[in-house]
């Protein structure tokens, strides 16, 4: 009787990791994928700049239920960055970019768009200096 106990908790253990990892790996797949591309260059055209905010809305949710602060306001939790390009092939693509690029880029900027998959490693204009790649951890020459 306890070894059915027993078999039945391993049994019901096995098959909620394998229902976590299946979700999980479903979720990250993409990007997994993605990592695996090669790194593609491409001319490209800054088409469109936008940004995305995540709030914190616990202190909203503290003066709901007796905090006294009657001025409390979501805080900012996270910038997200998104500036679309145009490639030469015709794609628009968005990538979440670092701050500096964000502020650096104007539409209609035209320069070599490089990304590997989802995530974008760099935009250089005609004449811009050689930058450090983080991606790379090495002097880029254009």
């Amino acid at each position: 009787m306890a070894f059915l106990y027993i078999l039945g908790v391993v049994v019901g253990l096995a098959a909620m990791w394998a229902a976590v990892i299946y979700i999980v790996s479903k979720e990250w797949r993409p990007a997994l994928a993605g990592m695996r591309e090669p790194a593609r260059t491409a001319s490209a055209t800054v088409t469109a700049k936008r940004t995305e905010q995540a709030y914190d809305y616990t202190r909203l949710h503290e003066r709901r239920f007796g905090d006294s602060d009657e001025a409390a306001q979501p805080e900012l939790k996270t910038m997200t960055w998104l500036v679309a390009f145009e490639c030469g092939d015709g794609e628009t693509r968005e990538f979440s970019v670092p701050e500096s690029v964000y502020e650096s880029v104007m539409q209609d900027d035209l320069g070599e768009l490089t990304w590997r998959g989802p995530r974008f490693i760099r935009f250089s204009r005609p004449g811009d200096a050689p930058k450090y790649d983080s991606a790379y951890h090495s002097a880029v020459t254009e």
